[in-house]
């Protein structure tokens, strides 16, 4: 990899922070010598956060000069199901709302740009119960 174009994407960055917590509590109380009262209760918790950095599936939306998508980019449609959108609702626009600019390369690429993405998500879950049973 080193001999590698250092811009090329791999897939970094990749991390992964789980934090788990777990908090239980058993009680038992004799009421009187042929009756007891038991009981659980806990509670547990679980988040993670995820930071992956992939290689983007993008295209270049048109190589047609007069179509108002010619040379921007675009998320590859090959795999999205008939009937498809519009491919003006697969252009890619910057944080300004604009067309991101995509010069062309070999067949329907955007020349030379190592285009990538980074996706985060987060999972957050958390439950409790409660048991509470008397015995004779």
């Amino acid at each position: 990899m080193l001999a590698n174009d250092y811009r090329a994407i791999y897939t970094w960055p990749q991390t992964t922070k789980n934090q788990a917590e777990l908090i239980a509590l058993n009680g038992r109380y004799s009421v009187t010598d042929h009756w007891t009262v038991q009981s659980n209760l806990y509670y547990r918790r679980f988040d993670q956060q995820h930071v992956d950095g992939n290689a983007a599936e993008v295209e270049r939306c048109s190589g047609v000069a007069n179509n108002p998508l010619f040379n921007t980019l675009c998320l590859e449609n090959d795999e999205f199901p008939q009937p498809r959108p519009p491919a003006a609702a697969f252009q890619i626009l910057n944080q300004n709302g604009q067309p991101i600019p995509c010069p062309p390369g070999g067949g329907n690429t955007c020349a030379t740009t190592p285009w990538g993405t980074v996706d985060r998500t987060i999972h957050q879950g958390a439950n409790d119960r409660r048991l509470v049973a008397g015995t004779q």
